[in-house]
């Protein structure tokens, strides 16, 4: 099973479930500080809940929310490494499905400078 994010109308991201789970559950504990309801919208966007999140309709400011969230969250990852993983041979591709929403939400036009 995966999940579904839709960005924008020309992007959506769509990894397997697990890793489109914690992916969310990253960026909610990112946001969740500066956005309560932020994060628990994409909390309940997990496959356990609905499986589908959009993004199309948030405000410049949310989206930019998220955008850095998800930057910080993923260096995060990566410096954690292979250990949180109960087979460190699915890292590799968790990193890689990870990197591909970060750079789908950078490419956004409410990612870039005004």
């Amino acid at each position: 099973m995966s999940g579904t994010l839709e960005i924008n109308d020309n992007a959506t991201w769509m990894p397997a479930g697990w890793i489109f789970d914690r992916v969310l559950e990253l960026l909610a504990e990112e946001v969740e500080s500066a956005d309560p309801a932020l994060s628990r919208r994409l909390l309940d966007a997990r496959t356990e809940v609905t499986g589908y999140g959009d993004l199309r309709q948030l405000e410049r400011s949310q989206f930019l929310l998220i955008t850095e969230a998800a930057q910080r969250a993923y260096e995060r990852a990566e410096k954690a490494g292979p250990t949180p993983f109960r087979d460190p041979a699915f890292y590799p591709g968790f990193l890689r499905h990870f990197r591909a929403l970060t750079e789908l939400l950078r490419m956004d036009s409410r990612a870039a400078a005004p």
